[in-house]
């Protein structure tokens, strides 16, 4: 064994660098790639975040903007007969509005942080809670009340969620 060391000895000054730099090599490729994967997961995890955010944002706006309309509208003394066709491309955007607002507010637990999350469920509870006040369920519905008290709930909830999702997704 010692005579096969001792033939390889004029090797070694030539083994070795060989050796270390496949050994530098290999670790620095196999953290670059850990470093690079873990990244990758990260800018990945923030754009569905921010999807989230968006798709929520946006759908507050429209449940926002047929309200305000709504509430307008009703201000002036109820819709016309003419306007039925409007009447029912907001009631449809509205409606798209709130199930989006759910289904963000049941899978909201894995992209929203839950300042967000509480903040959906106190505009949706605020907004029943207006209809009720209102007398949705009786003859005497007050359609003004419950529309202005529903718009200062999702004014409310879009301010909160504008600023949380600025400050989740590092935004400014």
């Amino acid at each position: 064994m010692l005579e096969i060391m001792n033939d390889l000895e004029p090797f070694l000054p030539l083994v070795v660098p060989i050796v270390t730099g496949v050994v530098v090599g290999f670790l620095s490729a196999w953290g670059g790639a850990v470093f690079a994967l873990r990244r990758f997961k990260t800018e990945k995890w923030w754009e569905r975040k921010a999807d989230a955010y968006t798709t929520i944002v946006v759908a507050l706006h429209h449940l926002k903007r047929s309200t305000e309309i709504d509430l307008r509208i009703w201000e002036d003394g109820g819709p016309p007969e003419s306007d039925e066709e409007r009447r029912k491309q907001r009631r449809k955007q509205y409606t798209e509005s709130w199930d989006t607002i759910h289904k963000a507010i049941d899978t909201g637990m894995l992209f929203l942080c839950e300042e967000s999350r509480v903040a959906l469920e106190e505009m949706v509870s605020a907004v029943k809670k207006a209809e009720e006040n209102a007398g949705i369920y009786t003859q005497d519905f007050d359609v003004v009340s419950a529309l202005g008290d529903s718009l200062d709930a999702v004014k409310r909830c879009l301010n909160t969620l504008s600023k949380t999702a600025k400050k989740e997704l590092s935004v400014k």
